[in-house]
Parts: C-alpha cells; sequence; structure tokens
C-alpha cells in the first residue's frame, strides 16, 4: 500500500517511540507506558491549583484564634457593608463595589435594581441606561459592561439563576473570588472569606499572613479559620480595619488588641534611617558681576536713545514727536 512503512522503516519508527515514552516497566509495552504516564498528569494540575496553600505553623494558627476570639467580642454580630441580600442584587452591589465606597453602592443599587429588576430586563437593557445609572460609582464603563453581560451568561446558562459554586461563581464576567465569596457567604449562608483592601491589611499587621495577593491571604486564612467562621471573620476584619487599622494613620494607640504586633504609637516605630548626605558642589567664590545700580563710580553712563513710542508721540522718552508737550504749549 502507498501509506504503509516498508520494514526498516517500520522498526525506526518503532524504536523512535520507544525512546519517547521512555522505559516500560515490567510486562508493560510503550503504549501502556504512555498511558500511565498521561494518568499522572491530572495531579501535577492539582498541585499548580490555587486552590492549595502551605500548613501553617502551630503559632500563626494559635494567633489566629486569639484574634477570632477578640473580634468575636469586639465585634459580636457583624454585618455585610452591603444591604443588598437577594443573590442577584448582592452579585450586582458587589461588582459596583469595586473601588467604590458602600455607602454609595447602596444608593446606586436600589436605583438600576428598580429599573432593572432580574437577570433578564438587565441583560436586554441598553449599555447607556446601566452608565448613565451607575455613573458615580466610578469605572462606570467597565462595570456597566460587566453587569450587563454576566446578567446574559446568568440567562444563557444558569437559567437566570445565580449559582452556589465559587468555580461556577468565578466563570461569569467581571466576578473574581471576592465578588463569588461575598455571594456565598452573605446571600447563600455558604462560608467564604471575601478579602478587601480592609481584611488584607488587617490580616498582614497581625500577622497572620505575609502576602499582599488576594487569593494567597484568602487560602492561608481558610488554613488558619476554622471553615464555619470564615464569613463571620470577614466582616469582623474589615469592621476593625474601618475603626481602628486605617490604612496611612492607624488608631494604634485606641486599638484594643494589645497582642497586635505592628507598632501600636508613633514612638514606637522604628526610626527612620538617616538619608545619605551628598557632597554639595562648590560654589565659586568668585565675585559677582555688578548689576545695573552696583556700577561702580566714575563709570560713564550710555545716553539713551530714543524709544519706540506710540505713532503719535514719536518717542516714550523726550523724543521727538508731532504731539508738543505742556511747557511747549
Amino acid at each position: 500500500m502507498p501509506g504503509k512503512k516498508s520494514g526498516p522503516e517500520e522498526s525506526a519508527a518503532a524504536a523512535r517511540t520507544k525512546n519517547k515514552a521512555g522505559p516500560a516497566g515490567p510486562g508493560e509495552n510503550p503504549g501502556e507506558r504512555r498511558t500511565r504516564k498521561a494518568a499522572k498528569s491530572p495531579a501535577k494540575s492539582r498541585a499548580k491549583s490555587p486552590n492549595s496553600a502551605p500548613k501553617p505553623d502551630s503559632e500563626t494558627k494559635a494567633l489566629a484564634l486569639k484574634v477570632l476570639g477578640s473580634f468575636s467580642e469586639l465585634y459580636p454580630d457583624p454585618k455585610c457593608g452591603l444591604e443588598r441580600t437577594d443573590p442577584f442584587g448582592l452579585l450586582v452591589a458587589t461588582i459596583l463595589s469595586a473601588q467604590c465606597t458602600d455607602a454609595r453602592v447602596n444608593r446606586v443599587a436600589p436605583v438600576l435594581l428598580e429599573a432593572f429588576p432580574g437577570p433578564g430586563e438587565m441583560s436586554e437593557a441598553p449599555l447607556k441606561a446601566i452608565e448613565d445609572i451607575v455613573r458615580s460609582c466610578g469605572f462606570f464603563r467597565m462595570k456597566a459592561k460587566n453587569i450587563k453581560a454576566a446578567s446574559g451568561a446568568l440567562m444563557e446558562r444558569y437559567a437566570g439563576k445565580v449559582p452556589r459554586e465559587l468555580d461556577e461563581l468565578v466563570t461569569l464576567p467581571g466576578v473574581g473570588r471576592k465578588t463569588a465569596n461575598c455571594v456565598m457567604g452573605n446571600a447563600y449562608g455558604l462560608p467564604g472569606i471575601t478579602v478587601d483592601t480592609h481584611l488584607g491589611r488587617v490580616s498582614r499587621r497581625l500577622g497572620l499572613t505575609a502576602n499582599t495577593d488576594p487569593v494567597k491571604v484568602e487560602l492561608e486564612l481558610k488554613n488558619l479559620l476554622p471553615e464555619e467562621a470564615w464569613t463571620r471573620f470577614s466582616h469582623q476584619a474589615i469592621a476593625h480595619g474601618r475603626a481602628f487599622c486605617h490604612s496611612r494613620k492607624p488608631s494604634c494607640d485606641a486599638c484594643p488588641l494589645g497582642f497586635c504586633p505592628y507598632p501600636r504609637s508613633a514612638a514606637g516605630k522604628p526610626a527612620a534611617s538617616p538619608k545619605k548626605t551628598t557632597v554639595a558642589r562648590v560654589r565659586k567664590t568668585t565675585a559677582a558681576k555688578p548689576s545695573v545700580r552696583e556700577r561702580p563710580v566714575g563709570k560713564p553712563v550710555k545716553p539713551r536713545g530714543p524709544g519706540k513710542g506710540s505713532p503719535k508721540t514719536g518717542a516714550r522718552d523726550g523724543g521727538p514727536g508731532k504731539r508738543k508737550s505742556v511747557r511747549e504749549g
């Protein structure tokens, strides 16, 4: 047959296949070796999955439980800053909350959801109409586009229902792990850690994590805290960040967490390293040139010539002109 290899060519091809597949095990042909190698590949992909974090040490875990106990005393009934509790309304509000205050979102979201109450109405709404309503939330074009696209995806894939699983939520346009955990924890009552700027800052200053990546912070905190406390801890850490642990000027002196390793006052902070002094340029010691007002005595002064006066006077400083002066008149 024209496509069939001859004897020597077939042997060479088999040798190349054997070398590529690697040495076969006892009683195993090269085809089984390739199958066994392919079976190991999912394990490697699972090892690289972001849903795992290194196991914490006992000291950090004890610190996390201590922080959780103190937060439970300080904030016994924490609540989400967003007022929406229905799944779709909370999904829309959380998308709007990016780089925006909860107070503004709580004013804008009801207006938007009153005009377009469900995923069907939102997906069919004109993009310009959504933009006009959410304009005051910042990044309004991107947020309006994501809200409209996410609503369309809900209609196409989930029959207009907001999914309950994190892996399904993050497939929606404009929805990340923060939004997904917020919807899961506050709309469905499922445990989730919502890592925003407040929670990340408080966790780092307390020594619970050193990461700045929100996904890594979320996974580390999940290993430190019991699952039933994930949502509650998120609200408590956010409340503490707003009350005491501010970004620029934290109120460490008034903070009730006396065990916090972060500097508790300006005096307790390590002294700033002195700035490096640079060698100043050597200025010239020669005498400066005398100005016009400080001319040496005896030096003749050049007489001033006629200036560029107006066409009527001809000169500005007494030059010849057509108009006579007052004295001559």
